[in-house]
């Protein structure tokens, strides 16, 4: 299921097709109620700002222990609101794909933007291993890399450098299976079958809207 405010990008994302012919997603509407009802993954891909809001919000919606991330740049500021807004049944992971485009709605969407890339994971201390689970199989259902940082260092002065140091280590990475709390920084997660994620987005942030 897909949400938006922007009633234009809504047309939009239910017109879309994926590779195969089929519905990008199932249900594409302005109701935030209807478009987490029975979720068990929550993709929020807003402006960074918005998502204090939407954490406010899916306290009260979202089914305990749905699992919830976002797609933020930022982190730090991200994962004291998912602590201190989303209730404790619901297990929150930060993301951050490291792909984008300029160009924003539902038109530039682009199947094969995760391929190959790095997908930054902060978990929040309270969170549960099967909920990390959970996220990397769906990263890597999208043809992504896990790389797991605290936020504090994803925020840092050095996150180009790091970046560029994530895209060299990732074959060594995805060669490591762990499925531990405290092998999180090898992200490799055999995966069996991809998740259905309900994606909540912004008018300004389409492009990386994903059912």
């Amino acid at each position: 299921n897909g949400f938006d405010l922007n009633s234009q990008h809504r047309r939009g994302a239910a017109a879309q097709k994926t590779a195969d012919g089929k519905r990008a997603f199932d249900h594409v509407g302005g109701n935030l109620v209807e478009a987490v009802r029975g979720a068990k993954l929550i993709v929020i891909s807003t402006p960074v700002r918005a998502m204090e809001w939407v954490f406010g919000e899916l306290g009260a919606l979202a089914e305990p222990g749905a699992v919830v991330t976002d797609t933020g740049s930022t982190k730090k500021e991200v994962l004291n609101w998912a602590e201190k807004l989303l209730p404790e049944p619901l297990e929150f992971v930060g993301g951050h794909p490291m792909a984008g485009r300029v160009a924003a709605g539902p038109w530039e969407a682009d199947g094969t933007i995760f391929q190959n890339a790095i997908y930054c994971l902060c978990p929040l201390p309270r969170t549960k291993d099967h909920a990390v689970e959970r996220l990397v199989k769906f990263v890597e259902s999208l043809g992504a890399a896990p790389y797991f940082l605290d936020a504090q260092e994803h925020d840092g002065p050095h996150r180009e450098r790091r970046r560029d140091q994530a895209q060299v280590g990732r074959a060594p990475r995805l060669a490591r299976a762990g499925r531990r709390r405290e092998d999180r920084e090898s992200p490799a997660l055999d995966t069996r079958g991809s998740r259905t994620a309900h994606t909540v987005t912004s008018s300004r942030s389409c492009a990386n809207r994903r059912s």
